[in-house]
């Protein structure tokens, strides 16, 4: 549910929870201390009332000569410098010289309470916890620096004048903790604004989505992605780059042999360069970063120009195959016409024997045809027919081979069967004697697939070379057949091997394991 939220709630909902828990605990201290400090000021300032009464001439002669108009007037004024306490004085008979309580002067006292101090001329405090009260004995200057003890004072400060006091420092810093929690409201309200701004008003559950969909395109994808920010500091590597580096210092060499720093310095965007990393040729796409219009870094995308090229020669394959498919299905219906034109010219003999002729070569290849029941398998076989049949290169499958549906994909199966049935025909193309021999079996653990020609084979020297990429005999640009046939292998734990054929030519056998761990590493 929280989760839900937008950022800038959870934020103000967080902050004023925190605020409020953080501010009730220094409430309870605040008031903890604040009572017991008022307390003591007023404690204090009674005391010193209480002296400063008890010491005054003007109220020493006031209480003797009976004043008490004057007493009062004396008593108002020093109410109100002091936060208006209660006063009451008393004579030295105990009577009552000026009472604020009571309603006329000269109304009995309480013997107890004033009895210790008009005895002893002692100081009292009967205080308690938030009632504060002191009786000082009043004296009266007599002559030689002589003085008499004429009375006392009791100055009381009740409950409700220290609640006020407490009350209304509460008051202030209530208003105080109000306008601070608007300020914070108002203060993560902006900071909340630009959290947003620099998220490009994502949610904190939206990025970290956005997150995760971008380690998973970044894992999933084969393209090697690599950036760096203005300071060259590499900031994403993804897995398929990765691979390329072996030690910490390819990191710098792989951004500087991309040309990452050439687009920073001037930021320039470059689609498909050629770039070289180790001896291995890649294909780059490069461009700078930009956030507010300010560089921040650059980014580039590359593949192995190896993959990208095994990739283009599957295509033409393929397409060779659909040509070679279309060529047979022409073939096919020219065989028509002709029947047909015989037909009409009733040369029925004629007709039959082509039509005999025609049936004995479909005899007998499709019924070995048949024995491989791996429809893509069979589309590559078919389609090298076409080929070779324009070349007048003979095909056979062997009587004994068999496959079930293997788990190889169409097209891995056309890199790997289709490279070495081709190399099979450039072999013979130019040979008085075109036969080309396939035998397949999957009896066992492992799926065999041997293509046998009547060329003039691979002399043992370059048997070891003929898998290198590159390596051809047959001029530039080739050389990559046999390579990718053995790159392909390798993603299922299969093996090449190339042998010398009966037929004077050259055995090439594909190995293959059948079992699931087998499948595509």
């Amino acid at each position: 549910m929280i989760k839900k939220w937008k950022i800038k709630t959870r934020m103000l909902v967080f902050s004023t929870v925190l605020s409020s828990f953080l501010f009730t605990i220094f409430v309870i201290a605040f008031a903890s201390f604040e009572i017991e400090n008022t307390r003591d000021e007023y404690e204090q300032l009674a005391r010193q009332t209480a002296n400063t009464i008890s010491f005054m001439p003007a109220i020493a002669d006031a209480i003797v000569n009976e004043k008490t108009d004057e007493l009062e007037g004396q008593i108002e004024r020093i109410r109100l410098q002091v936060q208006h306490p209660l006063i009451s004085v008393v004579n030295d008979d105990g009577t009552y010289a000026h009472n604020i309580k009571a309603k006329s002067s000269g109304e009995e006292v309480a013997e107890v309470e004033y009895a210790r101090t008009l005895m002893y001329g002692s100081y009292q405090n009967e205080s308690e916890q938030l009632h504060i009260q002191i009786i000082a004995p009043i004296y009266q200057q007599v002559d030689f620096n002589g003085e008499r003890l004429v009375g006392a004072v009791k100055v009381e400060y009740p409950r409700d004048i220290l609640m006020t006091s407490i009350t209304d420092k509460f008051m202030r810093l209530g208003f105080v903790a109000i306008v601070s929690l608007i300020v914070l409201v108002l203060g993560i309200s902006l900071l909340a604004r630009n959290i947003r701004e620099d998220t490009f008003g994502l949610e904190p559950a939206e990025i970290a989505s956005k997150f995760t969909e971008r380690e998973a395109m970044l894992e999933s994808v084969k393209e090697g992605i690599i950036a760096i920010n203005t300071k060259q500091e590499v900031t994403l590597i993804n897995p398929s780059a990765r691979k390329l580096i072996q030690h910490h210092d390819d990191e710098d060499k792989l951004v500087r042999d991309l040309g990452l720093l050439d687009v920073i310095n001037g930021e320039a965007y470059l689609y498909d360069e050629e770039r070289f990393f180790k001896g291995h040729p890649l294909i780059a796409n490069l461009r700078p970063m930009y956030t507010n219009m300010q560089l921040t870094g650059a980014i580039c995308s590359f593949r192995s120009k190896t993959d990208m090229r095994l990739l283009q020669q599957t295509i033409d394959q393929m397409k060779s195959y659909a040509d070679g498919l279309r060529a047979q299905t022409h073939e096919f219906k020219n065989k028509l016409y002709v029947i047909m034109s015989l037909v009409q010219l009733e040369q029925y003999e004629e007709a039959i024997r082509f039509i005999e002729e025609e049936a004995v070569v479909t005899e007998r290849f499709l019924p070995k045809l048949n024995l491989i029941q791996d429809s893509g398998i069979q589309a590559i076989l078919l389609a090298g027919m076409g080929k070779a049949s324009e070349k007048n290169i003979t095909i056979i499958i062997e009587d004994n081979s068999s496959l079930e549906p293997t788990h190889i994909p169409i097209s891995s199966m056309t890199t790997m069967l289709g490279n070495v049935i081709d190399n099979a025909i450039d072999a013979v193309v130019d040979e008085k004697r075109k036969k080309i021999l396939i035998f397949m079996t999957d009896v066992g653990d492992d799926i065999v697939i041997d293509v046998e020609d009547s060329g003039k084979g691979i002399p043992d020297h370059y048997k070891s070379e003929v898998l290198k990429q590159g390596y051809s005999v047959k001029g530039e640009g080739r050389g990559y057949g046999l390579f990718n046939v053995e790159k392909e292998l390798s993603r299922y734990n299969g093996s090449l091997e190339i042998a010398d054929s009966e037929l004077g030519g050259a055995s090439v056998s594909l190995i293959i394991p059948k079992r699931a761990e087998g499948k595509m590493k």
